[in-house]
């Protein structure tokens, strides 16, 4: 699965990582490679990965708000033990293909812009939450 998923993916200029072992396997989904900067949530790639895999008879699980709690996409691969060496070529190449077909589709440098706005509003939330005065229940020790 390791050498079928880095043969396929491993130079795509948005695929940050893929990690695994045995048949667990998966990879990060990013708008930029270098920095690793996210897709944002509400382009929902690693959704639309699935959707297209499934399209191609190929059931993944994907994943997403890893980066930051809420954006980042994995998609993540975990045949059944039985699976043969034949098939998991054939799982790898259309999960592949899936996700070639969905990122050929999206505008890396609209996606770090919509990122850029996102992510401020993310951290201005995060900052408001830290500097909000800790408030326990009545009664708690």
């Amino acid at each position: 699965m390791e050498r079928g998923l880095r043969a396929e993916l491993g130079d795509h200029d948005n695929i940050g990582d893929i990690r695994g072992r045995g048949l667990f396997w998966s990879y990060e989904v990013v708008a930029d490679r270098e920095t690793r900067a996210p897709f944002p949530a509400e382009k929902g790639i690693a959704d639309q990965i699935k959707a297209a895999a499934m399209e191609d008879g190929i059931m993944c699980y994907p994943s997403q708000g890893c980066a930051d709690g809420i954006n980042g996409d994995h998609v993540l691969i975990a045949p059944a033990y039985i699976t043969t060496a034949v098939e998991i070529e054939e799982i790898v190449s259309r999960l592949a293909a899936a996700t070639r077909r969905v990122l050929d589709g999206v505008s890396v440098t609209a996606n770090l812009a919509s990122r850029s706005h996102h992510s401020s509003a993310a951290h201005a939330s995060a900052a408001a939450i830290q500097q909000a005065p800790a408030t326990s229940p009545a009664g708690s020790r």
